[in-house]
């Protein structure tokens, strides 16, 4: 079911211009405008595909990994602590996870402004 009503086909001989159902009363549009309105709907792909519902499951499955990893980032902490940097201050490893969430607000600053354009 499309949300978009799309305009009556209008014969050619009848008149160069229509009725358009958005427009205000009394406002005519060529058939011409009509036929370009049409053209860029066919152009759009319906959402339901399964590339959308592919886009959506592994958008949702790669949120889930970051906001996963960013919240046990303890579990990591004490690991590194204990074995791979013992001699280091827990201080200065704690800037590992201030970095990744950072990180993660910048580049979903960044990412947003591309998905918009």
């Amino acid at each position: 079911m499309s949300i978009i009503s799309r305009p009556e086909p209008v014969d050619e001989k009848e008149s160069d211009t229509v009725s358009h159902p958005l427009a205000s009363e009394g406002t005519e549009i060529s058939s011409n405008a009509v036929a370009d309105e049409e053209s860029k709907l066919d152009a759009i792909s319906p959402p339901d595909t399964l590339r959308g519902w592919m886009v959506v499951g592994s958008s949702f499955i790669l949120f889930m990994l970051v906001t996963g990893y960013t919240n046990s980032f303890g579990v990591y902490l004490q690991e590194c602590q204990l074995h791979v940097f013992p001699t280091t201050p827990s201080s200065t490893l704690s800037w590992i996870g201030s970095l990744q969430f950072g990180c993660i607000c910048l580049f979903g600053v960044v990412g947003g402004v591309l998905v918009e354009q």
